[in-house]
């Protein structure tokens, strides 16, 4: 029976509210995170990931696009109990508790590395080419395949050259 604290991801980065959505950007990159925990205090008050930055504008504060409530894992709970908790309620990331204050962070790639297996449309849908779980849509070419913006794009360049279609050729 594998815990949470087995698998989570110990190092967690944190902004302020009122952080803009350029510096918390740019926090996640110097982190090498994509998930952000927003606290207020010592209080955790929501959770970002980089996917909730993207498109919006650079001064747009994160409090204005951070998830919330937030939800939990304890450190000793089972893995499976996250993987579970996180595909019933759509979320990619738990924060990790002990004693009341946050020692971690759990993800679906964490869980994913440890062995676990998300149902797809539960835990959130995966790029049908590369299997992230980032950064993906619907393709809108064709109707049930997912993919993610990387593998999209490589898949409409290889659809058009296969039609004899030039992207950007017209006029």
């Amino acid at each position: 029976m594998t815990r949470v604290s087995e698998v989570m991801t110990a190092h967690t980065v944190s902004v302020a509210p009122a952080t803009c959505v350029e510096d918390a950007e740019t926090l996640a990159q110097l982190g090498k995170v994509r998930h952000l925990l927003v606290m207020e205090a010592s209080d955790l008050v929501g959770v970002l990931c980089v996917c909730d930055l993207r498109g919006e504008p650079g001064p747009e504060r994160v409090a204005a696009c951070m998830s919330s409530p937030v939800y939990t894992t304890d450190a000793e709970a089972l893995v499976e109990e996250a993987a579970n908790r996180m595909a019933r309620l759509g979320i990619g990331c738990l924060p990790v508790t002990a004693r009341g204050k946050i020692v971690g962070i759990v993800t679906r790639g964490d869980l994913r590395r440890a062995g676990m297996r998300f149902e797809e449309g539960l835990g959130g849908h995966f790029c049908a080419a590369c299997g992230a779980h980032h950064q993906v849509a619907r393709d809108p070419r064709m109707a049930e395949v997912w993919f993610c913006d990387d593998c999209q794009e490589c898949a409409h360049s290889a659809l058009d050259e296969s039609r004899g279609e030039v992207l950007g050729s017209g006029d």
